[in-house]
């Protein structure tokens, strides 16, 4: 299945990049022991908003790749 990508839910990634590496910037590793469980599940949902982040940046990368091929060519053809 195709992914859809807009631009709500990919700021919504860049955001979620942001909270979740903020979380793991103030962890102390004393404090992982009591937090396992939590720890895994916020490193899953970054690792998650992440790729889903690269996917949609690729596609933007795709996009503006094409956009330039078709105007250099009809400019070229001026």
């Amino acid at each position: 299945m195709k992914t859809q990508i807009t631009e709500p839910q990919t700021v919504q990634a860049v955001h979620t990049l942001f909270q979740k590496l903020a979380i793991f910037r103030s962890l102390k590793t004393e404090e992982l022991a009591d937090n396992q469980t939590t720890y895994e599940k916020t490193l899953e949902e970054t690792y998650a908003a992440l790729a889903y982040a690269e996917h949609a940046i690729n596609k933007l990368a795709d996009e503006l790749e094409y956009h330039h091929a078709r105007i250099e060519k009809a400019t070229s053809q001026v």
